[in-house]
């Protein structure tokens, strides 16, 4: 039992697979204990041939050995479970109170072990059951607004592809209670390289990008789902985690894509400083996760790192022109 409870406070291992295999040892090894004395206190020996016991009755000896364990066995697993079927029964007294004695402690022992799988489940479950109080404050909300059924659908598909993406968990709230510093070692394993990769922020330090990647969200779409809207005023930029996404420059041809950005590409950084509006629509192809840093996100950063707001500032320059507004760091 030692080496069950290793393993149950191992938070790598999943713990119903461990407690399922851990009561169906115990199980196995009660029902071996009970199957080897039941044959014991029957007097099975060549000895005790006229002796009035379950084994003279079942005529066991004249099996072989395997078969009289299967037969030990088979009484023990129809007595815990039930009250036996008859075909192998107790007829001594030390017999008839042995077999008492397992009834008794068959219905305790598969009543501990199915609650504590039952309530094993249930500890599962929980999160889904929060999950879908959730959805059914969005569907009465959905159908009190009188939204088109076609929108409804999207909403309950997004929902239904979030539960099977992360359980309706943020990545970025599961690590919300580790160290700041392995919280900014984990997101920079994530997104430090493609942060690194952006024009805008060439000239900037690790300690920069590292308090940066602790802004970044994770995000899912669909695909077929649009990201962004060409002609929207943007305030984040993307970066592609996992999937592929279409460049669409007119969404009403959908079909007609400039280009498919694949992981590790980014696209919008020119609204995470700069007051503009979408050039192109993009679109999932797939099933995509994207990082977003919002332009909120960046002024905070800079208020820490206000040398490298200025270099931003003229690399944006360069690259974008002097037509485009200069940034807000409004919070």
């Amino acid at each position: 039992m030692q080496f069950f409870g290793s393993l149950e406070e191992d938070l790598m291992s999943n713990v119903l697979m461990v407690r399922i295999f851990k009561f169906c040892t115990m199980l196995f090894m009660v029902m071996h204990s009970f199957s080897c004395i039941w044959y014991v206190i029957s007097c099975a020996s060549h000895d005790c041939a006229d002796e009035v016991n379950w084994v003279n009755a079942a005529n066991v000896l004249s099996k072989p050995l395997i078969a009289r364990y299967a037969t030990c066995l088979y009484w023990c697993v129809a007595s815990m479970t039930s009250s036996g079927y008859g075909d192998v029964h107790a007829y001594s007294l030390i017999e008839m109170l042995f077999s008492s004695l397992v009834m008794v402690v068959g219905k305790l022992t598969f009543g501990f072990v199915l609650g504590n799988i039952a309530s094993t489940l249930a500890n599962l479950d929980s999160q889904r059951i929060e999950f879908d109080d959730h959805i059914d404050a969005v569907k009465k909300f959905m159908h009190d607004q009188q939204l088109p059924k076609t929108l409804r659908q999207r909403v309950m598909t997004y929902f239904s592809f979030i539960w099977r993406y992360n359980k309706g968990i943020s990545p970025r709230s599961v690590i919300s209670e580790l160290p700041y510093c392995m919280q900014g070692e984990i997101q920079m394993l994530l997104g430090g390289d493609m942060l690194s990769k952006v024009t805008l922020f060439r000239d900037c330090d690790a300690s920069f990008f590292r308090m940066l990647s602790l802004k970044l969200t994770h995000v899912p779409f669909l695909p077929g789902q649009y990201i962004l809207h060409k002609g929207d005023m943007g305030q984040e930029m993307y970066f592609v985690h996992r999937g592929q996404v279409d460049i669409v420059p007119d969404e009403q041809e959908p079909e007609k894509t400039i280009s498919t950005l694949q992981p590790g590409d980014h696209f919008g950084e020119l609204c995470i400083v700069y007051h503009a509006a979408r050039r192109m629509s993009v679109r999932a192809r797939d099933n995509v996760e994207v990082l977003i840093l919002t332009q909120r996100d960046v002024a905070d950063v800079f208020r820490c790192f206000p040398l490298a707001e200025r270099q931003v500032q003229q690399i944006g320059m360069e690259v974008f022109g002097e037509h485009v507004r200069k940034p807000h760091t409004d919070s």
